[in-house]
């Protein structure tokens, strides 16, 4: 956010700034940072979507804490159950932890987990424009 405000601020009517995904999370401390919004209106932005959580775990999430879901509960519980199920029978063999990290696919709350071969998982995105001080929607 601090570099968006500078960068408009040099330059306010240039090249629009590209935002990545952190913004979906992060678009408070814009807000705060920035004190206003608008602008960055013109920029695109990156928006990663979360997949639909499932209706299980959204119920088991609320029971447990209290609360709803937040921004990012759903991936930071994914992320776990995908390393513990890709471990193997053996921790300390980690060859074989990597090798099922890039075969094997483990559902999570919002679907199939899988790695391509460069360890990379393809989330699905859209890029899309502020417009009147706000992200984007599908």
């Amino acid at each position: 956010a601090v570099v968006a405000r500078e960068v408009n601020a040099l330059n306010p009517n240039g090249m629009p700034l590209l935002f990545d995904g952190s913004t979906n999370t992060g678009w408070a401390e814009y807000k705060k940072i920035l004190g206003d919004t608008q602008i960055l209106n013109g920029d695109a932005v990156v928006i990663l979507e979360q997949a639909e959580v499932d209706g299980e775990f959204v119920m088991a999430y609320k029971a447990k804490f209290n609360e709803d879901i937040g921004v990012g509960s759903a991936w930071g519980y994914d992320g776990l159950t995908f390393l513990l199920n890709t471990m193997g029978d053996d921790v300390a063999d980690h060859k074989a932890w990597t090798k099922n990290m890039k075969t094997k696919s483990v559902t999570g709350s919002g679907g199939v987990i899988k790695f391509d071969e460069a360890g990379v998982r393809l989330p699905k995105y859209f890029i899309g424009t502020i417009a009147g001080g706000a992200l984007p929607t599908k």
